[in-house]
């Protein structure tokens, strides 16, 4: 059974000796540690697993941020379901730099491989979302013509 606990949202004034003095009325706490610099999270680990698991399935507040606590999981366990980089291959593309990565439709023009019919398959708002992209890079640093009517059209001036 894990021994050490994640927590986080911590107050950035927290110290280790704040944890231990918080959390060892739980159990014996056998480290603390807080990265440097602070980011508002900290790792606990306890003497006991049943201990460990007690803390973790309660609610925690230390001033006035509810804590938030669990078990730590190892660097290794991170992101597990997303494959390396180099376990990834390259998707070809008519538009893509040799040796270049086109895959989910970018290539060395942006997103120039998604074809119009490709996009007639995403909901709605993916596809929205792509006009809207495409047209605001259509007019950077050009405010007249589309861009200037979509933002009349979003402030009501139209």
């Amino acid at each position: 059974m894990p021994k050490k606990l994640f927590v986080g949202r911590l107050p950035d004034s927290t110290t280790e000796g704040d944890l231990l003095d918080y959390f060892s009325k739980f159990g014996e706490v056998i480290d603390v540690y807080i990265p440097k610099p602070m980011r508002g999270i900290s790792f606990v680990t306890f003497a006991s697993g049943e201990v460990a698991k007690k803390v973790q399935s309660q609610n925690h507040r230390l001033g006035p941020n509810l804590l938030n606590v669990n078990f730590a999981e190892p660097k290794s366990a991170k992101n597990t379901h997303m494959p390396s980089p180099a376990d990834m291959q390259p998707v070809p593309s008519p538009n893509s730099i040799p040796g270049g990565w086109s895959g989910m439709g970018f290539d060395m023009y942006g997103m120039g491989s998604w074809s119009n019919a490709s996009r007639q398959n995403l909901p709605y708002n993916a596809s929205a979302a792509y006009n809207t992209m495409m047209q605001s890079m259509m007019n950077m640093g050009n405010p007249s013509g589309a861009a200037a009517n979509m933002m009349a059209n979003r402030q009501g001036r139209r």
